[in-house]
């Protein structure tokens, strides 16, 4: 058994330039060429100092210090034709894309790559009458390996859990599917929108871990197979005159699949997620105003081998608002939220009550001063609960707040003069 001693002092900076150039040649007849080209400079630097001590008879220790840059230039040029004609507009474009990254330790070798791509593009909009949109695109997109990912440098500060970046990446290459409407309809006040959109990425990067014969972990990044995303989204509120109200409901589907190393053992990880949410609340909030609704979500994780890793999440959330003019200096807000947290990974349910509210006084002829006295956790409940989950492991985190408190604020505004005109 090994006693270590370790420190490590890290500092990031990041610096982004970016140049665009656009020219636009009418070509008659509601057609246009157009000229694009784009220019953009990212600089990543790392700097790190790391002493490690071996405690022993004779302390050994061991320095780790380094400059690390990062440098992506990126030019885009791109020759795109579009057309204008009263409804409809259209947009094509062909993009040529050349991506030259230079990367390592200062002051020595670095690794160079310069990679051209091309990208085509398309949009097509229709517009039938004022409240109403339609926009088909479509889009084929770059990412490059990310410094952590590309990374030459070593980093054993934990010797049994050593995390490396693999210089040897290439870029995903993704394209983007995308469907959107918007619909309003003025004389009965409903609105709709939606967006669906489907990514396809080749070249996927995900972690990749690798244990030898003395059981020292070694984390790392390998470009493995395909993965595939679908998001879609749907709203759409009303008012309800006769009553004076308004609803809205939304929902939110998200797929996903991708590789990931579980149990040093390559899965396709399936992801699903389903969130629904309504709130109904008043037209008419010059004096008063309240506001109530429900959100429910659920996530399915499913794993291709480790099939005892496949988990079901849900978390619903109740809440309602009231928040009201007392008189012209005097206003009163609470709001009571309440929360249900159920999971397959854990034994039990949580259930969560929150309750707050605030009351402020506002004094002066302009109401330039203003207190405000604010009570937290009414209830008494002195807890908050985290969830969350990975491909690798589950995480609940339970931590005490201070319970019931109240807290005393003064706010005074330095131009409280009413607007002329």
């Amino acid at each position: 058994m090994k006693e270590l001693n370790t420190i490590r002092d890290q500092k990031l900076n990041t610096s982004i330039v970016n140049f665009n150039f656009k020219y636009t040649e009418p070509l008659g007849g509601n057609h246009y060429v157009k000229l694009e080209s784009y220019m953009g400079n990212k600089i990543d630097k790392e700097n790190v100092y790391q002493n490690k001590i071996t405690v022993a008879a004779k302390n050994e220790e061991e320095i780790l210090k380094y400059d690390y840059d990062h440098n992506e230039n990126n030019y885009q040029t791109r020759l795109a034709h579009s057309y204008t004609a009263g409804k409809i507009n259209t947009y094509a474009a062909m993009e040529l894309q050349d991506i030259v990254r230079s990367f390592g330790v200062v002051n020595e070798a670095a690794t160079v790559t310069d990679r051209l791509f091309v990208n085509p593009m398309a949009t097509v909009q229709y517009i039938p009458k004022r409240g109403r949109k339609y926009r088909l695109s479509y889009k084929k997109n770059i990412r490059t390996p990310r410094p952590t990912e590309s990374s030459t440098v070593v980093n054993d500060l934990n010797p049994f859990s050593i995390r490396k970046g693999n210089p040897n990446l290439v870029s995903e290459k993704i394209d983007a599917l995308t469907l959107s409407a918007v619909i309003h309809d003025f004389k009965s006040s409903f609105s709709f929108n939606t967006r669906v959109q489907f990514q396809y990425t080749k070249n996927a990067i995900i972690k990749s871990v690798d244990v030898n014969e003395d059981y020292v972990r070694t984390l790392s990044y390998q470009n493995n197979g395909i993965k595939r995303r679908l998001n879609t989204t749907i709203g759409f509120s009303q008012k309800i005159k006769s009553l004076g109200l308004r609803y809205s409901v939304r929902n939110r589907n998200f797929f996903n699949t991708n590789n990931a190393i579980i149990n040093f053992q390559l899965n396709e990880v399936t992801s699903k997620d389903f969130l629904i949410s309504a709130t109904l609340e008043n037209n008419n909030k010059s004096v008063i105003d309240l506001k109530a609704g429900a959100t429910y979500s659920v996530n399915n994780t499913s794993f291709s081998i480790e099939r005892d890793l496949d988990r079901k999440y849900t978390k619903q959330q109740y809440f309602s608002m009231l928040d009201c003019d007392l008189s012209k200096k005097v206003s009163f807000n609470t709001q009571f939220d309440y929360f249900i947290y159920t999971d397959n990974a854990f034994a039990s349910s949580e259930n969560i009550p929150l309750w707050n509210a605030t009351v402020s006084y506002a004094f002066s002829k302009q109401n330039s001063h203003v207190v405000k006295l604010l009570f937290i956790d009414l209830l008494d409940k002195n807890i908050d609960i985290y969830r969350r989950s990975t491909t690798n492991y589950f995480e609940e985190t339970t931590s005490e707040s201070l319970g019931r408190y109240f807290i005393v604020s003064y706010m005074h505004k330095l131009n409280s003069r009413p607007r002329k005109g």
